[in-house]
């Protein structure tokens, strides 16, 4: 097994005999008496090693306890170049012995403010693409118990990894076309009980975007909390050229503490899958008898729009304005009579998505949200999802007369519209103005970064994102309108995945 060693030495202050015959003075009372801790080595590179050993880095901070014969809860320490642990903002570790006669220490890694009673809570990082982002995820603990409050010789913590590793192994010789990968759908906070020393998994479910940690570029680590994952469960995406692959499956997997899980997939050069097999890998954290029993398959994630059928289109007709959207499906909204928004046939095409906005007298301009189709789609992963469409307009010319405008927002805990990034050129948006200069049919697509929002509107780079919590990640809501005033257009085709 591998562990982090740190020792604490009891900061003693002893009296010393003078050379004489005169008796040795006692020795001060224990209570009051700091404990100061030590690490005996300190690097200054990643704190995973190449043969997944675990070190401390300078600038490490963690969390300490005492208990009992001791005094302290939740104390931040943090390492030095020398090795030595600083308590931070004056606090400390001290021997108190109207508690006990002895003392318990309990430690973890990394520090988190906040913490109270028994339980330290930790949620990994949903982004741990980096050496440094993954070991931030790793989460270790320690206890010493039974030490004496008057005991001279140090106390010894000795840290063990607490949370699972999801390793990905790709086998292929297309190495430029990985992209990333993701560990999906799993818990992502951990609990540990110090008195208990037990820990349990709980918050909702989240993406982890996963370290890749090979020189090749073909192994992908994530830290994840100890857990069962269910049958059926979207556990992997792989990132591959321009396909996306999920790993689904077909049996429980079971996470455990202190084990890399280890999942392997070969791709072809034809992108044939020509191997998929999770197993466990014995590390030196610790070893694991247990194999997982039964295999997954890789599917194609499911769209947040399958390809629309217009033959059985029905959408819900919003009264107001678009905040009456709080379920999954189509809505269309125009508060202006004149406007066009319906399906039809045209030419050969049965049926069609027509839109077609018309100045009003006394209006000056063509709001989004006012004239629109929209789609609200439930839980989007925290990753790129193309619209892909066939469209034709009524005015064959590139120019601003013949614009779509088409965006996607998610709602925050206020209320707030945040706006998904679009991907123009080298930019990032949160509206497109898309011209559609044929009144030919012809394909378009748009990439929405659903890892990215902003509360700014509008159709010019943006530099300033935020990440979607979970809550905003419950619903997304698609809106295609036009910018063009007495300009018809067609839709046909659409699929959002």
């Amino acid at each position: 097994m591998d562990y982090k060693h740190i020792s604490l030495f009891l900061g003693l202050t002893l009296l010393m005999s003078a050379c004489s015959n005169e008796p040795a003075e006692e020795p001060v009372a224990a209570d009051g008496r700091p404990v100061s801790f030590k690490i005996s080595s300190v690097q200054n590179r990643s704190v995973t090693n190449p043969d997944n050993s675990t070190e401390f880095v300078a600038g490490d901070r963690i969390g300490i306890y005492g208990l009992k014969g001791a005094t302290g809860s939740n104390v931040a320490f943090m390492v030095g170049n020398d090795g030595q642990l600083q308590a931070e903002a004056g606090n400390g570790i001290f021997y108190n012995t109207t508690g006990g006669a002895t003392a318990d220490f309990h430690a973890y890694y990394p520090f988190t403010a906040g913490q109270s009673g028994q339980n330290v809570s930790f949620t990994v990082g949903a982004d741990q693409s980096t050496a440094e982002l993954f070991n931030a995820s790793d989460f270790m603990t320690a206890s010493t118990l039974g030490i004496p409050t008057g005991s001279e010789s140090p106390v010894t913590l000795i840290f063990q990894h607490r949370l699972a590793v999801v390793q990905l192994e790709v086998v292929t010789s297309q190495t430029d076309a990985l992209k990333g990968a993701s560990v999906c759908n799993v818990a992502g906070t951990a609990v540990w009980d110090m008195v208990a020393n037990t820990m349990s998994a709980t918050g909702a479910n989240t993406t982890v975007k996963m370290w890749g940690r090979s020189d090749d570029g073909l192994t992908y680590w994530a830290a994840v909390p100890a857990q069962t994952v269910a049958q059926g469960t979207r556990l992997l995406t792989l990132d591959f050229g321009d396909e996306a692959y999920a790993f689904t499956t077909t049996a429980p997997v079971t996470l455990s503490e202190g084990l890399i899980k280890k999942f392997r997939i070969g791709i072809g050069d034809k992108n044939d899958v020509v191997v998929f097999s999770p197993d466990l890998e014995v590390k030196p954290w610790q070893e694991d008898p247990d194999h997982v029993e039964g295999s997954g398959e890789l599917v194609e994630p499911d769209p947040l729009m399958p390809l629309q059928d217009f033959s059985a289109f029905n959408p819900i007709a919003i009264s107001k304005n678009k905040e009456e959207i709080t379920a999954p499906g189509w809505y269309l909204f125009h508060l202006y009579d004149n406007d066009i928004l319906e399906v039809t046939a045209d030419g050969n095409r049965d049926k069609v998505m027509h839109i077609k906005r018309v100045l009003q007298d006394g209006k000056t301009g063509l709001e989004w949200h006012n004239g629109a189709y929209y789609y609200a789609a439930a839980n989007p992963e925290k990753r790129v999802y193309t619209l892909t469409f066939t469209a034709r307009s009524s005015f064959a010319e590139n120019m601003k007369g013949n614009q779509l405008r088409i965006g996607a927002y998610m709602k925050d805990a206020e209320g707030k519209d945040n706006f998904v990034a679009l991907r123009k050129g080298d930019d990032l948006v949160t509206t497109i103005y898309y011209q559609v200069p044929s009144e030919e049919y012809a394909q378009y697509t748009l990439e929405f970064d659903m890892s990215k929002v902003s509360t700014t509107h509008n159709g010019n780079p943006q530099t300033a994102w935020a990440e979607p919590d979970a809550d905003m990640l419950k619903l997304v809501t698609l809106y295609i309108s036009s910018n063009a005033a007495g300009i018809d257009f067609w839709i046909d085709d659409i699929t959002w995945k």
